[in-house]
């Protein structure tokens, strides 16, 4: 797992890349709750995401609920192909959103099959 963290006007991009799956949960971890201390917005960049597991959903799900707990903002800018395949597979794509988060800015809302 690759990542860096871009600083900007309004928030900062933790860029993400290769191999996101259980192997790397720990770093992912580590990677997510330091850029979610520098910045009160924070975009996921998944374009250089290769490959993944459940446990890397989850990692993002469990940032975004300390994200609105904080009142900050944690969403996924930009994401590869393979990203998108994995959350149709692992059935996160939703309608609305999950009861610890209003609907509006569910990580999963209006995905589909067709990306």
């Amino acid at each position: 797992m690759k990542h860096s963290i871009v600083k900007e006007s309004e928030g900062s991009t933790l860029v993400l890349q290769g191999d996101l799956s259980i192997e790397s949960a720990g770093a992912v971890k580590e990677a997510l709750q330091e850029a979610m201390e520098q910045a009160e917005s924070l975009a996921v960049d998944l374009s250089g995401f290769d490959s993944g597991d459940l446990s890397f959903l989850q990692l993002l799900c469990s940032a975004h609920r300390a994200s609105v707990q904080n009142n900050k903002k944690l969403s996924i800018s930009k994401q590869s192909d393979a990203f998108k395949h994995l959350v149709v597979a692992a059935g996160f794509c939703r309608a609305k959103g999950c009861t610890e988060v209003s609907a509006e800015n569910c990580l999963w809302i209006g995905g589909s099959e067709d990306g």
